[in-house]
């Protein structure tokens, strides 16, 4: 059935290659030639390519990965395992082998357009396959003896065949062993489209057109055609023909095929194994011929069960040992078979090999084209049997037998007393075993009738002697299902059994020593037993009690353990507002137990273990320590708590508490000197600007003591800390001696609300930037003083008044300049630092290089003495004009002098900050002796010429400031 098909081979006549092919990415002509060099190292010890190696093709250098080869074989041999190869459309003249692990992968979706013929139609193989994984798609196998030849190893080697197509062979596919799956395949003008010797092949989505023989599966081999819609069609000799193998066949079409199925043994005698869509929903559809048994008993290949067959015209083999039944078969023109011969059906088949089985025969009916079996068979043999006599309270078996054809039967038992039982055997079973227990003694008469499927019934009566003595109580019997009944606390603990009483007129009750119980029946029946094992533990012994009501009494008894169960404590996330009061409830840990246990809750870790209490009955969190709530350094704290109950059993879990931001407003006062909007790095702070925390409305926000909440800048900065969320209005005192100038909105937006006031909504988040812009004025009478007023006596009492707070401040504000001269003095030993100065720098003392410019030193004092917060209104009384900034934001531009201030010509500067560039252009004093020269900017005490310059130019700077004020 295998090598003697012959047919007629298509040759390749008029196909002709192509003169370019490409299998990578380079164009190879045909008759090029590789070079493998293996001087720069191009091919490895086992003779593979690698990534990156180096290859000559044609005088011209490649690399691997990038090259084309000039055959599908030079391509493969080149190939590591696991290699994908392209092949691009073209048709191929060569025998391929795949000796490893690859995958082929045509380079069109259209399999047609990548074509292998084999070289030699009469022994040749398209392609031999021999790798343990093997993978081809969108390729065209033909003009071979084997289209496919895969040489398989079970458990070894496996085969994937997608969108492949096998043409014109004597064979299409040949396996001899491993696994191959088909998928999408189409297999056409072949021989044998597909044939397995070993192995297993799956075929699916797959189609068999115009072979001799669509699939061929012999013994050791197994086919499983699954879900293939196009099917297997047009074979001249049959679709699938298993001889001896294993066949599947499933959801697939079979249509005009000269013979749908053969089936028969292997030479061995070794029968096929056959499944032919028994699994609910499955259906194959046959046109023509459907399934012959090749003249052998259809019963051996078949499973000894009712089996569905496929619809359309089928071809069994009549036989008869054992009985192939066909029921409900549509039976050809022909008529009745005669035995041995084929009959054209289709329906319901079943067979017998009981030796029971009485002959049937089929009955023709030649107006109905439905035929039927006609069951001649008697019922027979019908035979009774009983244990009598029996005691009062026993029960009376019987025996039941009897003979018929295999069909189901209705069994009807009157036992005498005015019971009756039914019973149904199914098809196949002929005897049963019934009891029954009579509820007095007495002779009782038992009666049983069987009745088949055709309305045939058989009769037969027996005997039965329950009792005769004198009556005796007899005590009823109890029986528990479980011995031991262990189960967790909190659950309902269950236990059941069975009572009987041996005479049928007694009401039994049961009762139980713990828990309920519940019966059914009177004498005899279930009981049922529960308790709601709501704690723990407990170990006891439940007796389960059966009274008769006639002084029978019967116990039974079985173990009861409850265990305890854990807790289990629900981790949660809360959150608080920092700096919320101790004893601020922050939220209540959930925990459950099954049983009835107190439960207790403590904190027995996490990093807010100080900061959070927690209440050991009610688990509520609450603050413990106030001061730990800052959002501003902790923006959450863990907390393991744990939940313990009376037994001892704990759980703890992870309670996250987060701190709610209370949000803060800062911003600053500060003096525009370019007037551009913006707080430029070198502009000056405002200090001690009074500035107000009002309410949406424009009252004041009061503190806990009813006071109203303001800030004064420092540095130039305020802040209004940790406030409740709303809206907020921030209104400044505005200072004098300075022009007002812009409000400038901050990082929360808001809005203006009047003149030195801004509004802002608070939530969760800061609000920064929220500034006071002022414009520095010009320098006016009363702002200085002359240096000879600083030299004159209401100079120096002046300063004497000035006391300690004036040296401090000197001393902090210009430390470069002054160094520690200031430190633990009085404004007299600046009156005499003063003039000391002023008679170096004019005096006969002139000719030595004075440390501090008179002017410069004239300057920072009028800056002390006109400013409120400094000098209060000492200064009013000798003739300054006194403010809240005094002359410290007074503008003045330096003209050609930048550079004795670290600026560019023609800046604005603030009075302060010309001071203070004085001050850090003058080296650290402790680098030397005492204190440096003004200006002597590398410390050195010794000023060089251009050190010189610029202390020049910042004397000319102060004397016209002192000229103008």
């Amino acid at each position: 059935m295998k090598r003697n098909l012959t047919r007629r081979r298509r040759r390749l006549t008029t196909e002709s290659l192509e003169p370019r092919c490409m299998l990578s990415a380079i164009s190879v002509a045909p008759g090029d030639q590789w070079d493998w060099d293996s001087a720069n190292g191009d091919v490895d010890n086992n003779g593979y390519l690698s990534s990156g190696d180096i290859v000559y093709h044609g005088g011209a250098m490649h690399t691997y990965d990038e090259t084309g080869f000039t055959s599908i074989q030079a391509a493969i041999d080149a190939a590591n395992a696991g290699d994908t190869i392209t092949v691009s459309p073209g048709a191929y003249m060569e025998d391929i082998t795949v000796n490893k692990s690859l995958t082929l992968l045509g380079g069109s979706t259209n399999a047609a357009d990548v074509v292998v013929y084999s070289t030699d139609q009469i022994n040749g193989h398209a392609v031999t396959i021999m790798g343990a994984e093997v993978t081809i798609e969108n390729m065209r196998f033909a003009n071979a003896w084997t289209a496919v030849n895969y040489v398989g190893e079970d458990g070894v080697t496996s085969l994937d065949l997608n969108n492949v197509q096998m043409f014109d062979s004597e064979v299409g596919m040949h396996m001899s062993g491993g696994d191959a799956l088909l998928t999408g395949c189409l297999v056409q003008g072949n021989g044998q489209g597909v044939e397995i010797t070993g192995g297993v092949a799956t075929i699916t989505q797959s189609q068999f057109i115009d072979n001799m023989m669509g699939v061929y599966v012999e013994a050791g081999g197994s086919a499983r055609i699954v879900d293939n819609p196009l099917g297997i069609a047009g074979s001249s000799y049959v679709g699938v023909n298993c001889w001896g193998g294993t066949l599947l066949l499933e959801n697939t079409n079979m249509n005009d095929n000269a013979n749908g199925v053969i089936l028969s043994d292997w030479i061995d005698g070794t029968r096929p194994v056959v499944d032919m869509g028994q699994l609910p929903g499955s259906t194959n559809n046959f046109t023509g011929l459907g399934v012959s048994t090749g003249g052998n008993d259809f019963s051996n290949y078949l499973p000894p069960s009712e089996w569905e067959a496929p619809w359309g015209s089928a071809v069994w083999t009549w036989s008869t040992d054992p009985v192939l039944g066909i029921e409900n078969a549509i039976v050809g023109p022909s008529g009745l078979p005669p035995v041995g011969h084929d009959m054209a059906a289709h329906g319901n088949l079943w067979f017998s090999t009981d030796p029971r089985e009485i002959e049937k025969v089929i009955q023709h009916d030649r107006d109905d084209v439905m035929t039927r079996f006609v069951d001649y068979a008697v019922l027979s043999h019908l035979v009774v049997t009983t244990d009598s006599p029996v005691d009062e309270g026993s029960p009376v078996a019987i025996d039941v037998s009897f003979a018929n054809d295999p069909q189901s039967h209705a069994v009807l038992i009157d036992w005498g007393d005015g019971a009756n039982t039914s019973l149904t055997l199914e098809q196949g079973e002929w005897e049963l075993a019934a009891n029954h227990l009579y509820a007095a003694s007495g002779q009782y008469t038992i009666q049983v009738t069987v009745t088949d499927q055709l309305g045939g019934a058989l009769s037969e009566t027996t005997a039965v002697t329950v009792g005769g003595g004198t009556p005796v109580n007899e005590p009823p019997a109890v029986t528990v299902d479980s011995g031991l009944v262990s189960v967790a606390e909190g659950t309902i603990a269950l236990n059941g059994g069975t009572f009987a009483d041996p005479n049928l007129g007694d009401d039994v009750t049961i009762g139980a020593s713990i828990g309920a119980v519940t019966k059914t029946g009177t004498a005899a029946g279930e009981w049922t037993w529960s308790w709601d094992a709501t704690d723990d533990p407990l170990a006891a012994v439940v007796t389960i009690t059966a009274d008769d009501g006639q002084g029978g009494v019967a116990t039974a008894t079985f173990d009861l353990n409850v265990e305890n169960v854990a807790p289990t404590l629900v981790a949660a996330n809360m959150s608080v507002e920092e700096n919320s009061p101790n004893g601020t409830l922050v939220g209540t840990v959930q925990a459950t137990d099954p049983g009835d246990d107190v439960l207790t809750f403590s904190i027995v870790g996490g990093d807010g273990a100080t900061a959070f209490a927690v209440d050991p009955e009610t688990g509520e969190i609450t603050v413990a320590d106030w001061t730990q709530l800052d959002f501003e350094y902790v923006a959450s704290y863990e907390l393991i708590v744990q939940v313990a109950d009376e037994d001892g059993s704990t759980d703890t879990a992870e309670i996250t508490v987060e701190l709610v931001n209370r949000p803060s407003i800062t911003g600053a006062v500060f003096v525009d000197v370019n007037q551009n909007g913006l707080y430029d790095a070198n502009e000056s702070a405002v200090d001690g600007v009074l500035v107000e925390l009002l309410d949406e409305f424009g009252s004041p926000v009061l503190d806990n003591l009813g006071d109203p909440i303001t800030a004064v800048t420092e540095g130039g900065f305020y802040l209004f800390e940790d406030l409740p969320a709303g809206t907020y209005q921030i209104r400044e005192d505005q200072p004098t001696g300075l022009n007002d100038g812009p409000e400038i909105l901050g990082t929360l937006g808001g809005a203006i609300a009047a003149n030195d006031v801004m509004r802002v909504t608070l939530a969760t988040t800061d609000a920064h930037d929220y500034f006071f812009a002022e414009i520095g004025q010009q320098v006016t009478d009363g702002d200085t003083a002359s240096v000879s007023f600083w030299n004159s006596q209401n100079g120096r009492n002046l300063l004497i008044a000035a006391g300690t707070d004036l040296t401090e401040w000197l001393t902090t504000n210009f430390s470069n300049v002054f160094g520690n001269l200031f430190a633990d003095a009085d404004g007299n030993m600046v009156h005499q630092f003063f003039q000391h100065q002023l008679f170096r720098q004019r005096g006969i003392l002139s000719r030595i290089v004075n440390h501090v410019d008179t002017q410069f030193m004239a300057l920072v004092l009028a800056n002390y003495f006109t400013r409120s917060d400094l000098g209060g209104d000492l200064g009013a009384a000798y003739g300054f004009g006194v403010t809240d900034t005094g002359i410290a934001t007074k503008v003045v531009n330096v003209g050609i002098c930048g550079a004795a201030f670290g600026v560019a010509n023609g800046t604005n500067l603030t009075i302060w900050q010309l001071l203070q560039a004085t001050n850090s252009m003058t080296d650290v004093p402790d680098n030397q002796t005492g204190y440096a020269h003004i200006y002597d900017v590398n410390g050195n005490g010794q000023l060089s010429l251009s050190e010189l310059l610029l202390r020049t130019q910042a004397q000319l700077v102060f004397t016209l400031i002192l000229l103008q004020g």
